[in-house]
């Protein structure tokens, strides 16, 4: 079963709910690293500093595109929503 399409103004809005200002990213990457979960992604932390994580997540299902990868920030700028 594919889980229901995702509503992409409720998840930015969701993300920006909390703080993730430079140095205080980490409340947002454990958020997304909970949605992609719930979703069935496999996903890694991968350490870069100190409290502070990258995430690398891969489809569970094989589903295509078999390599993707998004390199983008998830912290915001003040002030945040």
């Amino acid at each position: 079963l594919t889980p229901p399409a995702l509503d992409p103004v409720l998840l930015a809005a969701h993300l920006m709910a909390v703080d993730s200002t430079s140095n205080a990213e980490a409340p947002a990457v454990d958020r997304i690293e909970a949605v992609l979960r719930a979703r069935g992604w496999h996903v890694t932390r991968v350490p870069v500093a100190p409290g502070r994580d990258d995430l690398f997540a891969e489809a569970a299902d094989g589903a295509a595109p078999a390599e993707v990868t998004l390199s983008t920030h998830l912290d915001t700028v003040p002030p945040y929503i």
